[in-house]
């Protein structure tokens, strides 16, 4: 966004989220797990300052009926945020209901990137 506004990159970069899989399947591509499988989740990063990134994953309920003109609050999240170093991680599915599996990716000087995956659980 600086470089939009500005014309001119930052000092320091955030890092830019070029891919997101959960069980090999992109956020467009519907995916659906059974209840307790677990599988793999993949974000891939481009971090244009080399800086050593980090990774919190969590998963939050999704609404089932569309937010109101009131505005839409923090769903619940499922578990406790997992934090590591590496850009791979083991989700095992909660039980029936709607999901969303998001990733922060940390860059150690006040940057992250971030995306999400919608899922089903049946």
């Amino acid at each position: 966004m600086a470089f939009e506004w500005s014309g001119v990159y930052p000092a320091n970069r955030a890092p830019d989220v070029t891919g997101f899989t959960l069980n090999g399947r992109a956020a467009n591509a519907n995916v659906a797990l059974t209840a307790g499988q677990t599988v793999p989740a993949v974000v891939t990063v481009t971090e244009p300052d080399g800086d050593t990134m980090s990774y919190v994953w969590e998963i939050l309920q999704d609404p089932t009926v569309a937010a109101s003109n009131m505005g839409e609050t923090r769903k619940t999240r499922v578990g406790n945020p997992q934090k590591g170093t590496a850009p791979m991680f083991n989700v095992t599915a909660p039980p029936a209901g709607q999901y969303r599996l998001f990733v922060y990716v940390l860059d150690g000087k006040g940057h992250a990137g971030t995306a999400n995956i919608p899922f089903r659980v049946n």
